[in-house]
């Protein structure tokens, strides 16, 4: 998805736009609620790239790790 959003941003179009579709991946996964915040919040931002998608799903990879060394 990374790819993709770079090669949508750099022929004229917006994070945004790509990311909507994404917000409801992970329902009822640990993290969710922030990947969804990361998605939403900082995707529409003024030169927001790929990394917002990196920080969306490190959200999600964290917050599993965590779960895991819990049980």
């Amino acid at each position: 998805m990374m790819g993709y959003a770079a090669g949508h941003i750099a022929s004229g179009g917006r994070l945004i736009h790509v990311t909507r579709h994404m917000v409801g991946l992970f329902q009822g996964w640990p993290g969710a609620r922030r990947f969804r915040q990361i998605l939403s919040a900082d995707a529409t931002r003024a030169g927001a790239g790929p990394e917002v998608i990196a920080a969306a799903f490190d959200a999600i990879f964290s917050a599993a790790e965590a779960k895991q060394a819990a049980e």
